[in-house]
């Protein structure tokens, strides 16, 4: 099962460093206004980004058919 990564970085945040050009590109900004991505959890994200400045989430197959 394939599945695609993500990587949410708050605007007032650095990117982190693993994030490289040309193995990572940037998708699109969230606004609070906007559907959330298949696969994004609001409270994974606000605790990913406490303590880590980022929230990594991820799509699967299944998740991609759903969203479609």
């Amino acid at each position: 099962m394939a599945a695609a990564s993500f990587c949410a970085v708050p605007e007032d945040r650095p990117v982190p460093g693993f994030l490289v050009r040309g193995e990572w590109r940037f998708e699109r900004a969230l606004r609070p206004s906007d559907l959330s991505p298949a696969g994004f959890e609001e409270r994974g994200a606000q605790a990913g980004v406490r303590f880590n400045g980022f929230y990594l989430f991820q799509i699967t197959d299944a998740r991609l058919a759903l969203a479609a």
